[in-house]
């Protein structure tokens, strides 16, 4: 039972340590490069090679075959990105400049020439802002309303979506004599809250139209 108890806290304490020195990085971004990681430790097994110490040699025969395989563009781009992460967070015995080496990031370079260009979204026309508008008001289903009104102060702040949907309070209106005004919320939760510890606390202010 003592063993037991020991192994569970040193487990907490490891938890404990990989969380402070994961705080300043997003859920999303560690499981990217987690699964990057995952993947390349999965291929080295395949292969008989170690994972570990990261070499310049072992990473460049992981890259090479994701050219030349023609493997989606992004993953050896990906994958560098996880070797920096793991060795500045984790602390491995391995060097940055192990990932800057010519072939290598040649090799990444003429992988990612081969990813297609990125589709943007087509802004709204203005018809469409103003079916958000009237929707927001008229429509007589509650849910439609509430999502049309969401969707336009987006369309007003310049918000992301998921920014949005996670503040967490009421917003404010300031109105002018006529009735126009703005509507303003703090985010506290956005995806730039990691970057500077400050904006965790102080927040991002969104505006938008009132009406």
């Amino acid at each position: 039972q003592q063993a037991a108890k020991n192994d569970i806290d040193k487990n907490e304490e490891v938890t404990d340590i990989l969380n402070d020195t994961s705080a300043g990085k997003s859920a999303s971004t560690l499981n990217g490069r987690a699964g990057a990681l995952l993947m390349y430790m999965r291929w080295t097994k395949s292969v008989n090679l170690l994972a570990f110490p990261l070499t310049e040699e072992v990473c460049y025969s992981y890259v090479k075959p994701c050219r030349i395989e023609c493997a989606p563009a992004t993953r050896a781009f990906e994958v560098r990105k996880a070797w920096r992460l793991a060795t500045v967070l984790l602390g491995l015995d391995s060097k940055m400049d192990t990932f800057k080496s010519a072939r290598i990031d040649g090799c990444i370079r003429r992988c990612y020439r081969q990813k297609r260009m990125t589709k943007r979204s087509t802004p709204l026309h203005k018809k469409a802002v103003m079916a958000l508008e009237r929707a927001c008001v008229h429509d007589p289903n509650p849910l439609v309303r509430s999502t049309a009104g969401f969707l336009r102060f987006c369309v007003g702040a310049r918000a992301r979506g998921g920014d949005a949907a996670r503040i967490a309070e009421e917003p404010e209106l300031d109105l002018a004599p006529s009735g126009l005004g703005y509507i303003d919320v703090t985010a506290h939760v956005h995806k730039r809250s990691n970057v500077q510890v400050e904006s965790i606390r102080k927040g991002l202010e969104m505006s938008a139209h009132s009406w």
